[in-house]
């Protein structure tokens, strides 16, 4: 058996330490583009619950293990950020679990792609608006906008 290695790369952050309160904050401040289905909406219950004391430590966490990124298919928390980042950008983010063996973090990204895979809003894209625009979640994540660039994340398996 062979083993392959994957290098996603793109423009983004890392989203390594964002606290389970930051996240649940995110969440309910765009709920109005999240909550779409009975899913998303029992996700912003907990988030509702955790703030307020109601839910355990990592509850949400462990809730989000399962939920799916749209468009990278990855599960976790990150899916959220990039589900959210996406429909309220009409840019397509994804979340990239990375893999602890290779020292990757968890990210959101923009990924490299070819120009005919853009859509209109991304052809659109410079770098410095793509920075504007990624440093202002950063920033509501309560992460560093220094971090805001080109990034690789790794899968080895």
């Amino acid at each position: 058996m062979s083993m392959k290695s994957s290098i996603i790369y793109g423009y983004g952050f890392s989203i390594e330490n964002v606290t389970e309160e930051t996240l649940a904050q995110f969440i309910l401040n765009h709920r109005n583009v999240f909550s779409k289905d009975k899913e998303e909406n029992g996700v912003c219950d907990l988030a509702e619950q955790l703030l307020k004391k109601q839910a355990g430590e990592y509850e949400l966490l462990r809730y989000l293990s399962d939920y799916e990124d749209d468009n990278s298919g990855n599960s976790g928390f990150g899916a959220v950020i990039s589900n959210i980042m996406s429909r309220e950008t009409g840019i397509l983010f994804q979340y990239e679990s990375g893999q602890s063996d290779c020292n990757s973090k968890k990210h959101i990204l923009f990924p490299e792609c070819f120009s005919w895979q853009l859509n209109d809003k991304e052809k659109e894209l410079t770098e410095e608006s793509l920075r504007e625009i990624m440093s202002k979640y950063a920033v509501e994540l309560n992460l560093e906008t220094s971090d805001v660039g080109y990034h690789s994340v790794e899968y080895y398996g």
